[in-house]
């Protein structure tokens, strides 16, 4: 397909529209040409450019996630997050068993640092039940 491929390096107007040309929206273009002689290079410039402009399609869809689909997502963020504290905590008790010297102080000072309070806090935002 032939005019699915925008070149966004052909001009530098085409890379400022980059994203509305390649985005999901409608996009109108006009080209502002002169009939004077000395703005002749200029307007043979623009003509060839809205003629180039002119094959490029666009197609808008309507977005269809909902409110409820972020959330979802959200939640599932949140439990991989509790899985991965819970896993990091377990290995750093299985640390500070294994080695009883000055190293057991810094672990013991990173275990209650900040974790269960933190991603709790944000819960309640969001509707969910801890």
């Amino acid at each position: 397909n032939k005019g699915a491929f925008v070149p966004y390096r052909d001009s530098k107007l085409t890379r400022l529209l980059k994203d509305s040309l390649g985005g999901n929206c409608r996009t109108v273009m006009i080209a502002n040409i002169s009939s004077s002689v000395g703005s002749f290079e200029e307007t043979l410039n623009t003509l060839k450019y809205a003629n180039r402009a002119k094959n490029i399609k666009t197609t808008v869809q309507r977005n269809v996630l909902s409110v409820d689909h972020h959330i979802s997502e959200y939640v599932t963020l949140i439990e991989n997050l509790r899985s991965e504290i819970n896993t990091l905590k377990t290995e750093l008790r299985d640390k500070k068993a294994g080695s009883g010297d000055a190293d057991s102080q810094s672990f013991a000072s990173l275990d209650g640092g900040l974790v269960d309070g933190e991603a709790v806090a944000t819960l309640p935002s969001l509707g969910v039940a801890e």
